[in-house]
């Protein structure tokens, strides 16, 4: 599902992660996320989510199971939102701090790239994460314009 050329851009290094989640009453939340990584299947994706601000979201998930992952390149506007259910939340192992910091160290080069100093986003938390597994059942265009909330793929 997630082999497309356009979504595995979406999907690398480099790109603004937001997670949205519902409460069991549908009230919504919205978090950063610091990492994505692609499931080898390419049929879902883990979702790295810092610890300190991730309670709310990861308690969304324990009552619904649902989540949406929105992946945005800061420069281009280029979004794609990844809609699925999640197989699992744990917290995440040291051998997975490494990605996690490679992946957002691109996001603050982009960032730093059109103005915001690596100072002000070194200070966004991503350490210790939780590690979010989910498995992908739509992905929507979301780049400003005529095609935006259009399906790319579903299962």
């Amino acid at each position: 599902m997630l082999s497309d050329e356009s979504v595995l851009r979406q999907l690398s290094p480099g790109r603004s992660v937001l997670v949205g989640t519902a409460d069991a009453s549908g009230w919504p939340a919205c978090s950063r996320g610091a990492a994505l990584r692609l499931h080898p299947d390419r049929q879902g994706v883990t979702l790295y989510l810092p610890v300190a601000t991730g309670a709310e979201t990861v308690a969304n998930i324990a009552s619904t199971g649902r989540v949406a992952i929105v992946s945005s390149d800061p420069v281009s506007h280029e979004t794609l939102q990844l809609k699925g259910r999640t197989r699992g939340v744990r917290v995440a192992s040291e051998e997975e701090a490494a990605y996690v910091e490679e992946f957002f160290e691109r996001f603050a080069d982009v960032l730093d790239a059109v103005g915001l100093p690596r100072g002000v986003s070194r200070t966004v938390t991503r350490w210790p994460a939780f590690a979010i597994e989910v498995a992908v059942e739509a992905v929507f265009e979301q780049t400003p314009g005529p095609r935006a909330g259009s399906l790319v793929k579903s299962l």
